[in-house]
């Protein structure tokens, strides 16, 4: 195999990677989307149970007593 032949090989591996590096990235993007969104419903869920406690509290106020 001639270096002409080497070249083009090198150029196809490196395109390889250069493609592999951004689906790599591509998917840490993607967890990273996931993470805070996550994270968003979480503190929708916990904004939800604090009005939902200070709900029953106003209904009840003996049962937030103990």
């Amino acid at each position: 195999m001639g270096l002409t032949g080497l070249g083009a090989m090198w150029a196809n591996t490196n395109s390889r990677f250069d493609a592999l590096e951004q689906r790599v990235v591509g998917l840490e993007l993607d967890r990273q989307h996931e993470r805070e969104a996550m994270l968003k419903v979480l503190d929708a869920i916990q904004r939800t149970d604090r009005r939902l406690a200070l709900w029953i509290c106003s209904q009840d106020p003996k049962r937030c007593a103990e």
